[in-house]
Order: structure tokens, then sequence, then C-alpha cells
């Protein structure tokens, strides 16, 4: 199985909700292979399965070499009122890196490779990663919550308009 990264504003799998996972077994070895995958980065600490055009509800947190959390089905129980604005950047949009706001704590539930339900807070960067991740498997981008834009969102622009702002900046 050979994984690549997806990009794009209308890439449709990264627009698709993703499914919820019903069976582990059948999971695993996807799950083994995002694992190599994330492994071979020197710098991503997060990925979501549609990001590798796999429509599935799980994403990858690599905390450092050593250690990856899968999580599997995730949900968000809590947002805190309290929000932070943070510059983003995504593999399926690396010519965009801008500010977008964030609950600033957040508790989640999600299962585990072993298929245990975790549920835990999360604050600050961590809180941010999972919103992100999150959001992948719900269809959305984070360029569609970007704040500060002041080209005032021109939602008219095509991927090439953006890449070259970026070029330009």
């Amino acid at each position: 199985m050979k994984l690549q990264i997806q990009t794009g504003l209308n890439n449709k799998i990264l627009r698709k909700k993703a499914e919820e996972i019903k069976n582990i077994s059948d999971e695993k070895e996807f799950i083994e292979e995002l694992k190599k995958f994330l492994k071979k980065s020197d710098d991503w600490v997060w990925v979501a399965s549609p990001q590798v055009w796999f429509s599935k509800r799980i994403f990858l947190a690599q905390f450092d070499k050593k250690n990856t959390t899968v999580v599997i089905n995730p949900k968000i129980l809590k947002f805190s009122e309290k929000k932070v604005v943070w510059k983003e950047w995504c593999l399926s949009l690396p010519w965009i890196f801008w500010d977008v706001e964030r609950s600033k704590k957040i508790v989640v539930e999600y299962f585990n490779e072993n298929w245990k339900k975790i549920k835990m807070e999360l604050k600050w960067f961590w809180a941010i990663v999972f919103q992100h991740e999150f959001d992948h498997l719900e269809g959305v981008l984070f360029f569609d919550k970007l704040v500060n834009w002041e080209f005032e969102m021109d939602k008219k622009m095509t991927e090439k308009d953006l890449e070259k702002l970026w070029i330009k900046v």
C-alpha cells in the first residue's frame, strides 16, 4: 500500500465526511502503514486518513519518533469558550500558512488501536492540532476557518491564485 498526501481546496476526499470505523481488525494493516508513513517524516506531527485517500475516521499523533497515538472515531465533547488565534499550516494545503481561531481547551473521546475508549482534556497546542485533524475527518480544511484574511476571504480565489500569493510573500 503506497500512501501519498493529497492536496487541494476542492479535493473530493478531503471535502467528504469520513466514515466511522466499525471493526478495528479491518483497519489494522492501514494503521500500520500510516504509522510507517508518519515515522518517515522529520517534521510532521499528525496526519488524518483522508489526507492519504482513505476516508475513515482515523488520525495519528506522533509526539516523538518512538510514540504514535492512533485516534479512531474521535469526538470533541466540549469546547472552551476561551479561544486562541494560531498560525496553522497543512500538508494538504502546503502553500497557505495563516491564522485560525480555535478553542484553547477541549475535552475529547476516541478509541485507540486496541479499541480502548480514551477520554481526555487537551490544552493549547494539542487542542489546536486535535481540532485541525478532527476537521479533516469532517471534510473541513483550515482554509475554511482563516481569520484576519486581508483579502476578505475571496471564495472565488483558485488554488493557483493562492499559490501565487504564497510565492510572493
